[in-house]
């Protein structure tokens, strides 16, 4: 049975390098993406533990502040830090 995958790689030895190749490359993508992915979520969780807020208050009918930019008028802002219970509120623009 080796004999024979010997023989079938060395008639076809440009196939065999080839799909190799192939698959080096869909690992190496697949592990790139999963990094990249994992380094994202890590920066959110950075990002919410460096705010150190207890509430967000983003723009009806959008996703957050990551997902999609949320822009909220000044007044809203202002309403907010009036309501009792509130230390503090602020306007917050990330770039990411």
């Amino acid at each position: 049975m080796i004999s024979l995958a010997g023989r079938d790689i060395l008639h076809g030895w440009a196939k065999y390098v080839f799909t190799g190749l192939g698959l080096g490359l869909l690992i190496g993508v697949t592990l790139s993406m999963a990094g990249i992915y994992r380094g994202m979520v890590d920066d959110a969780y950075a990002l919410l533990d460096n705010s150190r807020a207890d509430l967000w208050v983003v723009q009806k009918d959008t996703q957050g502040p990551y997902a999609e930019s949320s822009s909220i008028k000044d007044d809203v802002v202002r309403s907010v830090r009036g309501m009792p219970g509130v230390a503090a509120a602020a306007n917050v623009s990330y770039l990411t």
